[in-house]
């Protein structure tokens, strides 16, 4: 029998290719502030009973909904995003679903700067440079706080995702690509580990590309 897997922003370009690659592997409720086929209607941020309702009998959550107003180079900070994070996390813990995965981001930390000989890691403080990177890091400690209540959470802090595994024009891309299969595989993994040690996990997500510094 399949997982049953929730994905919040289920109308959204990387939540198609989990749908894509994965949907032999779990049976995908796709949720979206925007309704389309197979997406059901919801405001994540106002509907908080209605969230519960929906993610009641659920083995799992991608929370991958976003208000993209807030990105790296818009230099706002959209408040909903940490909102629509918790009540993701709260309505989870009280469904009783076992499992979140976050989408964080590279931008989390400062990699534009590192000057390290060797590969970043997720074990020092990050450093964000940006009110993105700044609601990222926050999302992270919400989650933590949520796996000391009983939750497991991985929170991946993704690289440069494009549906069609085209490089982008912007600086250091090259280094922080993330291919669509490696997306979806590392979600896989996330899904099926047997466990979360610690019920919590930050990890990067960057595909094994020439100069990679994650």
């Amino acid at each position: 029998m399949k997982e049953e897997v929730v994905i919040t922003g289920g109308g959204g370009r990387i939540a198609s290719i989990i749908v894509e690659y994965l949907s032999n592997e779990f049976s995908f409720t796709l949720l979206d502030k925007n309704p389309g086929e197979n997406i059901l209607e919801i405001d994540i941020v106002s509907e908080y009973d209605n969230l519960v309702k929906l993610l009641k009998g659920k083995d799992a959550v991608i929370h991958l909904a976003w208000d993209t107003k807030e990105n790296w180079r818009s230099g706002i900070a959209e408040p909903n995003n940490i909102k629509m994070a918790e009540n993701v996390l709260r309505a989870a813990l009280k469904a009783g679903v076992k499992r979140i995965v976050i989408a964080s981001s590279i931008h989390a930390d400062n990699f534009r700067e590192w000057k390290g000989g060797e590969l970043m890691t997720v074990d020092k403080i990050p450093e964000p440079k940006t009110p993105y990177g700044e609601s990222k890091v926050k999302i992270e400690l919400l989650a933590k706080e949520y796996a000391e209540k009983g939750l497991e959470v991985v929170c991946v802090r993704f690289g440069g995702v494009d549906k069609n595994d085209e490089f982008r024009n912007e600086k250091d891309y090259e280094k922080i690509w993330l291919s669509s299969k490696d997306y979806a595989n590392l979600v896989e993994i996330c899904l099926e580990a047997e466990e979360i040690p610690e019920g919590y996990l930050v990890l990067y997500g960057v595909s094994n590309n020439d100069g990679r510094i994650h």
